[in-house]
């Protein structure tokens, strides 16, 4: 027999529908433009040692004075407040001395270290809507995440990120999350990030630094996706040094990034790049007497461990190796272009040379009572109001609604 739903049970079975008309639009807007979107997730990845940390300081100092971006862009705010939640770096000998050389207001700097998520979403949110932040920077964000969350998990990284974008978007706060990369080789850069794929997926903005594979001591901050807008072109740096006097009286000297403009670099070029300098020594070595037949070329690359495909291609378009068939018609043969020779041993050591060992000593000393003479001030976000009773357990059962009760089922099973 079949059974018919009654039609006054059918409202029980149809899934709430929102129609289109109803939903009112608007532009994204950014903190930084192609960079940084307000209200949403970013995530920047990148090996230890090549300024990502000193990179949010920068964002960070910046805002709280209302300056450009690198690039010039004005987000139009004014000086605000920003969050900063640390695990690796000890706020009285680095983050404060780098925030003092970078010129932030530190009045409008804010330390958060008591904090799990998905769980503190509900006070995090509170915290931001308090000081009327808009930027919260994770240092790097898997130190926030209990074990019980298996982040190498779909479900799992996506169920602790989500509550983070949904704060995100409350506030019109932009998130910035640091995140390391993996050992892996061969891997485009989408995919060297630690953890589930999942994890750069639920950010919007996905960036990565790295160093420049053209020029040695220098990094570059790349985007290897943009949901949310156009990707800009990659954007070099160097890490120079500023001494900075302490409230003890000593001077210590911090990392600080100087920003170069635009450069011809991949996001994919950054996770080959050590890769990539060597492929440009073995093409000029093994081209140095003449040219050599593209199939007897690839043996050898092969043989030295290097992708015929990935490193040796890309070098060889960056020398740029001559490309030609042999004269009678036969096989391709590469050559280098006449002006070029064998490398020297200078530059095989400089090509091989570890980048982040790079600091340029050339700023003037700063200390805390440079820094800008600012009244911290609450300025309204105009956004959505979660109210300031938000907690841990209000939040989670908002989140267990906006899941589908995912969340709760997934932290009920989780070990603990």
């Amino acid at each position: 027999m079949t059974n018919f739903v009654k039609p006054e049970d059918l409202a029980a079975t149809v899934l709430e529908m929102v129609s289109a008309t109803t939903i009112r639009t608007r532009p994204v807007r950014w903190l930084w433009e192609g960079w940084l979107p307000l209200g949403k997730v970013a995530m920047l990845d990148g090996r230890p040692g090549l300024g990502k940390s000193g990179m949010a300081i920068d964002i960070a100092a910046r805002t709280t004075t209302g300056r450009q971006m690198p690039d010039g862009f004005d987000p139009g705010l004014g000086p605000r407040d920003v969050i900063v939640v640390t695990a690796e770096d000890d706020w009285e000998d680095t983050v404060v001395p780098r925030l003092i050389a970078a010129g932030a207001d530190l009045t409008r700097v804010h330390r958060v270290e008591d904090l799990d998520l998905p769980a503190d979403c509900g006070r995090l949110r509170t915290a931001i809507e308090l000081v009327a932040a808009v930027l919260v920077v994770f240092d790097p964000v898997v130190a926030f995440v209990p074990a019980k969350f298996d982040l190498y998990k779909d479900q799992s990284a996506r169920l602790v990120l989500k509550p983070l974008g949904l704060v995100a978007a409350a506030t019109r706060c932009a998130v910035l999350c640091l995140r390391h990369v993996n050992k892996a080789t061969g891997q485009s850069a989408q995919d060297r990030g630690t953890g589930s794929v999942a994890i750069g997926g639920a950010a919007r903005v996905n960036l990565i630094a790295g160093p420049d594979p053209d020029v040695d001591g220098q990094y570059v901050l790349a985007p290897i996706k943009v949901n949310v807008g156009i990707k800009h072109a990659p954007y070099g740096y160097r890490i120079d040094s500023r001494n900075v006097v302490t409230d003890e009286g000593s001077t210590t000297s911090v990392p600080i990034l100087a920003w170069l403009g635009e450069v011809d670099v991949t996001a994919d070029d950054l996770v080959t790049a050590g890769k990539q300098g060597e492929a440009t020594i073995f093409l000029r070595n093994a081209l140095a007497e003449g040219p050599v037949a593209a199939k007897e070329l690839e043996k050898q690359a092969k043989n030295e461990g290097l992708s015929w495909t990935g490193a040796v291609r890309r070098a060889s378009e960056r020398i740029p190796v001559v490309k030609s068939p042999s004269e009678f018609g036969g096989e391709w043969q590469w050559s280098l272009p006449s002006s070029m020779g064998r490398p020297s041993l200078h530059d095989s050591a400089q090509l091989r040379s570890d980048r982040s060992d790079s600091v340029v000593q050339n700023e003037p000393e700063m200390s805390r009572d440079e820094q800008p003479s600012m009244t911290p001030t609450a300025v309204p976000h105009g956004s959505p109001h979660f109210g300031r009773d938000a907690n841990a357990a209000g939040f989670a059962k908002y989140l267990d609604e906006s899941t589908g009760g995912m969340w709760a089922k997934l932290d009920k099973e989780a070990p603990a």
